[in-house]
C-alpha cells in the first residue's frame, strides 16, 4: 500500500459533481430497570444516499450513484457496587455501494467499553474501543482496540485537575474520519 505525503495537495472537487439526496430511518426499543439501574437499548436504522459524495483516486471527490447502509446499535448502562458504572455500546453496519462493494471508511463492527468511577472528589474512567477493518483509497484501515484511562480531582466547584493516558497498550492504529 503506498501512502500520498502529507505536503501533497489532493484533487479538489470534480466537475458535474451532484448534491446528495438521503432518506432514511431508525427505530428503536429501549427498557430500564425498576430503580433505574440497569438500561438498555437497541436501535436498527437504515439509510440510502443517491449521489453521495465520497473521496476517490485519482479522481477526488466523486459521486456514488447509490449507497446504503442498514444496521444495529446495541447500549446497555449499569449502574454497579461502590461508585462504579459500566457502559457498553456495539454497531454492526452493513455498507454498500450500488454495485455491492463496501463503502470506504466504514467498518461492519465498532464498539466500545466504559468503566467509570466516582468518589467523592475524585473520578475516574478506562475506555476500550474497538474497530473492524474497512477500505479506505490508500488501502485498508487495520482494525485495532485502543484503551484510555483517565482521572480527575475536583478542586472546588470551579476548578478540576484532569490527567489522561490514552493508548496505554502503545497500539499502532489509524482513523479515518469524514
Amino acid at each position: 500500500t503506498t501512502y500520498p505525503c502529507f505536503e501533497c495537495t489532493p484533487p479538489g472537487p470534480a466537475r458535474g459533481l451532484r448534491p446528495e439526496h438521503a432518506r432514511g430511518f431508525d427505530g428503536g426499543l429501549g427498557w430500564t430497570s425498576p430503580g433505574g439501574r440497569l438500561s438498555a437499548r437497541l436501535t436498527g436504522f437504515d439509510l440510502t444516499i443517491r449521489d453521495e459524495i465520497n473521496y476517490a483516486l485519482p479522481e477526488g471527490y466523486v459521486n456514488i450513484d447509490r449507497a446504503r447502509t442498514t444496521g444495529v446499535e446495541a447500549e446497555l448502562d449499569a449502574a454497579l457496587a461502590w461508585g462504579f458504572s459500566l457502559k457498553a455500546s456495539y454497531t454492526y453496519a452493513h455498507a454498500r455501494d450500488g454495485t455491492g462493494a463496501p463503502l470506504l471508511r466504514v467498518p461492519a463492527n465498532a464498539g466500545s467499553v466504559e468503566l467509570d468511577w466516582t468518589h467523592g472528589r475524585a473520578e475516574a474512567a478506562l475506555v476500550v474501543r474497538s474497530r473492524s477493518a474497512a477500505q479506505d483509497v490508500y488501502g485498508v484501515i487495520r482494525p485495532f482496540t485502543v484503551a484510555n484511562l483517565s482521572g480527575a480531582w475536583k478542586l472546588n466547584d470551579h476548578v478540576q485537575l484532569t490527567a489522561r493516558a490514552e493508548n496505554l497498550a502503545d497500539v499502532r492504529y489509524q482513523q479515518a474520519f469524514g
